[in-house]
């Protein structure tokens, strides 16, 4: 049985991982390619569309909040 400081000093196995953290323009670069494609195969969605749907998020949230608008709160 190992006591004391002999017991904190054994390796615990576990090796440092290092990773890499993307550059903000590779990441920039890999977000539009990716946009780009799906426009290309046809799958976005028009302005209008997103204002709709958004438009039927925020009625939603309205109606949930029961008038909270009313109370100085403001529903974004």
């Amino acid at each position: 049985m190992v006591h004391g400081l002999e017991q904190i000093q054994k390796p615990r196995g576990r090796r440092k991982v290092s990773r890499q953290v993307p550059q903000p323009e590779a990441l920039l670069h890999k977000k539009v390619s990716a946009a780009r494609e799906q426009i290309c195969a046809g799958d976005y969605a028009s302005a209008d569309e997103v204002e709709a749907r958004f438009a039927t998020r925020r009625a939603q949230w309205q109606g949930k909040a029961g008038g909270v608008e009313n109370q100085g709160v403001v529903l974004i």
